[in-house]
């Protein structure tokens, strides 16, 4: 008996927190917000190839799309 709320408490889905309001892509993915539609190239001129590592993760860690340039 005792395991039927806990069965249907699971079926049910969790509610969905509402994210604060900002310009990150990570919270207006899936919305037709201008914000999502936004691109911008950004040149980082690295003095060591320990920094460029350095600054690849930071953007890929806040979900920016990166690309490395080789020049």
């Amino acid at each position: 008996m005792s395991q039927k709320p806990c069965a249907k408490a699971a079926r049910e889905p969790p509610a969905k927190k509402k994210l604060p309001r900002s310009n990150t892509p990570t919270q207006s993915r899936g919305r037709a917000t201008q914000a999502a539609r936004d691109t911008f190239q950004v040149v980082i001129h690295c003095a060591s190839e320990a920094e460029q590592e350095q600054l690849y993760d930071e953007f890929r860690s806040r979900n920016f799309s990166v690309r490395l340039l080789t020049m």
